[in-house]
């Protein structure tokens, strides 16, 4: 009768083994994909904003670098500006407002200016949560802005 329960026990610890070589081998990279920071962006310039992605292929924005086993979206900033301004895009949400005020075209947004590529912009279904953000010390205010 003992020969079936040492079976069972090493079965078990071989699991257990398997498993944690798994969580080990999985990185966490960064914040995560939904956290926007600046701590441990690894391939991303000095102070730059990113998103942690542990597979590349999640990752989609035009900033995306390979630093090992871990691939992050980096928003480069401008060191030397006094203030930071980051636009968080609102992606498919839509406000009570916005829904009642009903649709809007291309035509109607034309009119105002697509500041997206004079500062770093991320979308709100992708960043959900800010971490850690450290910022060069020209930088006297940190402006975050909901457009687009």
């Amino acid at each position: 009768m003992a020969a079936p329960s040492v079976c069972w026990v090493r079965l078990l610890a071989v699991l257990a083994l398997l498993a944690m070589g798994h969580a080990v081998g999985a990185a966490i990279c960064a914040a995560g994909p939904t956290t926007l920071t600046t701590e441990d962006c690894a391939a991303c310039g000095d102070l730059d904003l990113c998103l942690g992605f542990s597979d590349a292929s999640s990752c989609s924005g035009s900033g995306c670098e390979t630093d090992g086993t871990c691939t992050y979206e980096c928003l480069r900033v401008d060191h030397s500006a006094e203030e930071l301004v980051v636009l968080v895009e609102f992606g498919t949400y839509r406000s009570d407002q916005e829904l009642a005020a009903g649709g809007y075209s291309e035509s109607d947004l034309a009119r105002y200016p697509d500041q997206t590529s004079d500062w770093p912009s991320v979308s709100n279904n992708q960043a959900k949560a800010l971490g850690k953000i450290s910022v060069a010390s020209a930088v006297s205010s940190l402006y975050a802005f909901t457009c687009c």
